[in-house]
């Protein structure tokens, strides 16, 4: 057994180190984007329109202003190297994205199995389907972007498509919190009578059925509140900051306010709270430490996306005081 834990240790060592190298490349690319954002207007950036332009900072978009930095950083950009390169969207054109949507959807069962394994491997082999998966769904909109010929990187609201899409990421997710739970309820919840022994004689009560699978629901609650939310807050963003005014002066307001602190700390807290909450749980399901997660979480991500929801609808309904003289209707 001695020899295993070693392993164990080593390979949790490797997954920490190689988060840590990750999270330095995204601080090192949001100080940029930082800057970026500061030198560019939204609404001369929707004018750029070359699908050969791979940079993560133009063109500039809300919807990608708050995309989590996996996806922005490492998924998006070369899901639309790959298009490029293949010609895949012109090559394959009878494959739609809503096939594309199906397939990840299908992945993701594949998914919630594995994760659910009593196999570490197994289980690792599930989370990195689930990165797949992901990869996945940010292909299927660059298929539709290309093959709908708007390389912008914008909101579609209403399109069926972006509807079939959105809806097959959640039941990704979903998928991967219930095998999530059948592997915890399953490896804890059995022995919830006993007392489990964690080495030098030291015991803990293990939980309870009912408290494993109410905490995971409470994790899926809280990704899907911070989705509904979020998109609220780009509809409203959009609408205020990526639109052209005819009004000189509601033009300049509309600059100051883009470039303001306090918009750039709202795009980015918002940034750890949409797709990213998976990958803080695909990397929990590597290091083999999925519940201790799930229950420490909670207490830090409830309270954080509850007072960021609470502060930017304030906020929304300031900006409308300003640009559009209190018109605004929730």
């Amino acid at each position: 057994m001695a020899p295993c834990f070693h392993n164990f240790r080593e390979e949790n060592a490797v997954i920490l180190f190689v988060c840590s190298v990750i999270a330095v490349y995204y601080i090192i690319m949001d100080i940029i984007l930082y800057q970026t954002l500061h030198n560019t207007s939204l609404v001369k950036e929707a004018a750029i329109d070359d699908p050969s332009v791979f940079s993560p900072f133009h063109p500039l978009t809300i919807r990608l202003l708050v995309l989590d930095q996996t996806n922005h950083y490492i998924i998006r950009p070369s899901t639309e190297v790959f298009n490029y390169m293949t010609n895949f969207s012109i090559m394959f054109s009878f494959i739609s994205p809503n096939i594309i949507s199906a397939t990840h959807a299908v992945v993701s069962i594949v998914v919630g199995k594995m994760v659910s394994s009593d196999n570490l491997r197994h289980r690792r082999m599930g989370a990195f389907l689930f990165e797949l998966r992901t990869w996945l769904v940010s292909f299927a909109g660059v298929v539709y972007r290309s093959q709908a010929d708007r390389p912008i990187f914008s909101s579609f609201h209403g399109l069926y498509g972006t509807t079939l899409n959105s809806v097959c990421d959640m039941v990704g997710g979903v998928v991967l919190c219930v095998g999530v739970a059948v592997y915890v309820v399953r490896h804890y919840g059995s022995r919830r009578t006993n007392d489990v022994s964690i080495g030098n004689g030291l015991y803990v009560q293990a939980p309870r059925n009912c408290v494993i699978v109410f905490n995971i629901f409470l994790y899926v609650l809280l990704v899907v509140l911070s989705h509904g939310f979020l998109a609220y807050f780009i509809m409203h963003l959009e609408r205020f900051l990526e639109k052209p005014f005819p009004d000189p002066q509601l033009t300049t307001v509309q600059t100051t306010l883009l470039h303001s602190s306090a918009t750039w700390l709202f795009l980015w807290m918002w940034r750890f709270f949409t797709q990213q909450m998976f990958q803080y749980l695909v990397i929990a399901i590597a290091m083999d430490k999925i519940w201790d997660y799930v229950s420490t979480a909670l207490y830090f991500f409830y309270p954080t996306v509850i007072i960021l929801m609470s502060v930017c609808y304030v906020y929304i309904v300031h900006m409308n005081s300003i640009i559009l003289g209190g018109e605004f209707t929730s």
